[in-house]
């Protein structure tokens, strides 16, 4: 989901299409069955989505990574098909919030085409749209501007063309094209306003190594204001005329990560002087923010130059172009599909503390989750001392004889196990080896209704068994490290 302000509407145009007039596009029918993160081994109920594929150079299939994810099935239609093909998810990207797909078949092929890539500029799109295999439209609409939307789940920032006056709501995926070419992929709105995946974003995570863990999404790797009055600038010895943005936060990711620090005045980007609201003047584009440079003018790897005032005095620091990486902050986001991480013992659930799980209170977590974990988030960006540095909850408590009087705890930090420090499930998992004499001792953080539970060691694998049993519970532990 992107956040992003309205245009005006300009009039919409739309005309059907018959299943041979499309070559570049194919209809996709989801049915995802997504994680419970309370009860991590249990999956909800299956839905059913729609959507739709761009057609790539070496056929293979582009679809947004949302539409595919926690899939349990993926059909996939030719325009006009009256079967289904199956689909096959290679990789994921939920940075830029794009997913590969494979079809075996090879006579699926026949007829299909990619279109050419193009290149964005405002004017008249066409987008070819459909509601089911044999029902396909054509959709005429306006690119008139760029902007940077905000990607909810994963937290990054991104440059999204806007397309203007489409006739409805388009299917996540649809092709979007101009003269012919293609120049994106449409994400799904709700509203007569169209947010697009630039192509130049689709051809970087075709071209990025399958083998490279990190996004193909070149991003900021700091958090920055507007100058909130005079007087800061005025202590840290800047110029009045000086004109920029205020560094709030170094990230432990991203271009400029390494260099920039809090109190620093961001003046310029390469050659692009920033504006107090943070925009540069972009040639074809206009007034727009300025993480609209990391769409083809800051390229992954590359070099750029930072001009800044520092302690009264204006430098230049030069910073690599870095990508999104979501493995490092201390609140994670697993990748689409994950399977939630756990280990049950005792009766005692423990899982590391991430986005997906702060999900689970909904939409509106950042309020309905427990105060004391939502906390955490605030500490997401500490640098780490190992990538793999989790906070880990008890959760919940299993009802067994063994956890006797603990059944109303949950959502609780773990810090020690058996003398042993925790900072992952991992670590839970070894200090389960090593009992303190004829027990386990599980300290919590303070702010916990007990700060220490004591599990009985020689009664701890009947008592195991019995959990299983009686929960139905397939496995007492998934500790699978996504890449």
């Amino acid at each position: 989901m992107f956040l992003v302000s309205g245009l005006l509407l300009i009039g919409s145009a739309s005309t059907t299409l018959s299943a041979a007039e499309v070559q570049h596009a194919v209809f996709l029918r989801v049915y995802q069955q997504p994680y419970d993160w309370q009860m991590p081994w249990n999956r909800k109920p299956v839905r059913r989505q729609t959507g739709l594929a761009l057609v790539t150079p070496n056929q293979r299939l582009l679809a947004t990574a949302e539409l595919v994810a926690e899939h349990s099935l993926v059909e996939v239609y030719r325009p006009g098909d009256r079967y289904p093909s199956q689909a096959t998810v290679l990789r994921t990207d939920d940075a830029l919030n794009l997913a590969l797909l494979e079809v075996g078949n090879r006579a699926f092929w026949s007829g299909l085409k990619f279109p050419g890539w193009g290149k964005a500029q405002k004017g008249e799109v066409q987008v070819a749209t459909a509601k089911a295999p044999d029902r396909w439209e054509q959709q005429a609409g306006t690119l008139d501007e760029l902007k940077v939307g905000y990607r909810l789940r994963t937290e990054t920032w991104l440059p999204v063309l806007q397309v203007q006056g489409v006739k409805d709501s388009g299917p996540a995926g649809a092709p979007v094209l101009q003269e012919n070419r293609l120049i994106g992929l449409a994400l799904k709105q709700s509203d007569k306003t169209w947010s697009v995946l630039h192509a130049t974003h689709l051809q970087q995570f075709l071209a990025h190594p399958p083998t490279n863990p990190n996004s193909a999404l070149a991003h900021r790797g700091f958090l920055w204001t507007r100058v909130p009055q005079p007087s800061v600038t005025d202590h840290a010895g800047i110029p009045a005329d000086a004109v920029g943005i205020w560094i709030t936060r170094a990230l432990s990711f991203g271009t400029g990560s390494q260099v920039l620090r809090p109190g620093d005045l961001l003046t310029h980007i390469g050659v692009w002087s920033l504006n107090a609201d943070g925009q540069i003047e972009h040639p074809v584009w206009g007034s727009v923010l300025f993480d609209a440079l990391f769409l083809e003018e800051l390229t992954l790897g590359a070099s750029v130059d930072l001009r800044i005032w520092r302690e009264g005095r204006e430098q230049t620091i030069t910073a690599t172009v870095r990508p999104f990486e979501s493995n490092q902050t201390l609140v994670s986001s697993e990748p689409s599909g994950a399977a939630p991480r756990y280990l049950v013992q005792g009766g005692l659930l423990f899982q590391e503390l991430s986005l997906n799980y702060l999900r689970s209170w909904g939409d509106e977590w950042s309020k309905r989750a427990p105060l004391r974990i939502r906390l955490y988030k605030a500490l997401e960006h500490t640098a780490l001392e190992n990538p793999s540095q989790r906070i880990v909850l008890l959760t919940h408590v299993l009802p067994d004889a063994i956890n006797l009087g603990y059944q109303d705890l949950s959502h609780e930090v773990v810090e020690q196990i058996n003398g042993l420090e925790i900072s992952g499930l991992e670590a839970v998992q070894a200090a389960f080896r090593q009992p303190s004499g004829e027990y386990h001792v599980i300290q919590l953080r303070p702010g916990a209704d007990r700060r220490q539970l004591i599990l009985p060691a020689r009664d701890l694998e009947s008592a195991n068994q019995r959990i299983q049993e009686t929960f139905r519970i397939p496995q007492l532990q998934y500790l699978a490290r996504r890449s």
